[in-house]
């Protein structure tokens, strides 16, 4: 879970984040992603207030994302009885806007 990740990740890794042609892009997302280990830290499990949910609940999972997402979002859903919906088009921890859109629309609709 998350609480058993590092606080901080090893200096070899950060050089070699350094290091990637993708780096520029990746701190363009240094905010947020404080922001997200902020809330997976805070919110590992499912608490009361997500498993008192009485109204019909689908948790959107990426169809090719990073396995411990995967897994947790399998968890919450297990948790609250609600449907796991994979949204193929959503890959590498980036949410397809109109695939994603389109999955909501589908469930509003035939429920």
């Amino acid at each position: 879970m998350a609480a058993d990740l590092p606080e901080r990740l090893p200096d070899a890794m950060i050089e070699q984040i350094h290091q990637s042609p993708m780096f520029p892009q990746l701190v363009q997302l240094a905010q947020s992603v404080v922001y997200d280990a902020t809330l997976t830290r805070a919110c590992d499990t499912p608490d009361g207030r997500m498993l008192r949910v009485e109204a019909q609940t689908a948790v959107l999972c990426g169809g090719e994302t990073f396995p411990f997402l995967a897994d947790s979002s399998r968890a919450l859903a297990d948790a609250m009885g609600a449907e796991l919906v994979i949204v193929p088009e959503s890959r590498g921890h980036r949410p397809d806007p109109v695939a994603t859109a389109r999955v909501i629309v589908e469930r509003i609709a035939s429920a």
